[in-house]
């Protein structure tokens, strides 16, 4: 299970957002892992109802389904078809109030970045624009859920935040073709990220 971190703004210049909604249209979910408030050690994997609505268990609605959302990403096509039926039954729904969401995935095997991928913050840092990618890592353990607290480092004296695109690789791969990258992918996600500003030493 990888996760590869790219700018938002990066986003038009891979692909057309409307060619993504009509690949992932016919199959598109909003797949969380939560756990009830009170319990934070019972992780579970639940299917986000239309408008929000609430959030459908889905190891209440099919007892057979994982615990969390790297061992259903590992089911393939099946785990995917159950999360469907239960979307479309409407059953084993649990509201927003009764759970809390966690990070989409936890303790995926590495988090790949791209860094100076746009030509706008090239212009702002006053840095070259790359020819080829500058790819970093964050460590797993860095990933925290949408509602988590973050804790900041005493020695910065400013501390600014990013909204990335997530990108969550379900299937393994090599010398992927563009035209096909799309359905190496288990999902699309929005993350926001903090970053340390440290003031010289």
């Amino acid at each position: 299970m990888r996760v590869l971190w790219i700018s938002l703004r990066r986003l038009s210049d891979v692909f057309s957002v409307g060619s993504v909604r009509r690949t992932l249209s016919s199959r598109a979910m909003r797949l969380v892992q939560f756990c009830p408030k009170g319990s934070e050690g019972g992780i579970r994997i639940g299917v986000e109802q239309e408008q929000g609505h609430g959030v459908i268990d889905l190891k209440a609605f099919d007892s057979s389904m994982p615990s969390t959302m790297r061992e259903f990403l590992e089911l393939g096509k099946a785990g995917m078809d159950c999360a469907q039926r239960a979307l479309a039954s409407g059953q084993c729904v649990v509201s927003h109030t009764d759970i809390k969401l966690l990070s989409p995935v936890t303790r995926p095997d590495k988090v790949v970045c791209v860094g100076m991928n746009y030509r706008d913050h090239c212009l702002e840092q006053n840095a070259p624009i790359p020819t080829e990618p500058i790819i970093f890592n964050k460590f797993p353990s860095a990933i925290t859920g949408p509602f988590d607290e973050i804790s900041l480092p005493d020695n910065s004296q400013e501390v600014d935040w990013e909204v990335e695109l997530a990108f969550v690789i379900g299937k393994k791969g090599k010398h992927i073709k563009a035209s096909i990258v799309l359905h190496k992918m288990a999902e699309i996600t929005k993350m926001q990220i903090q970053k340390s500003i440290f003031g010289r030493i």
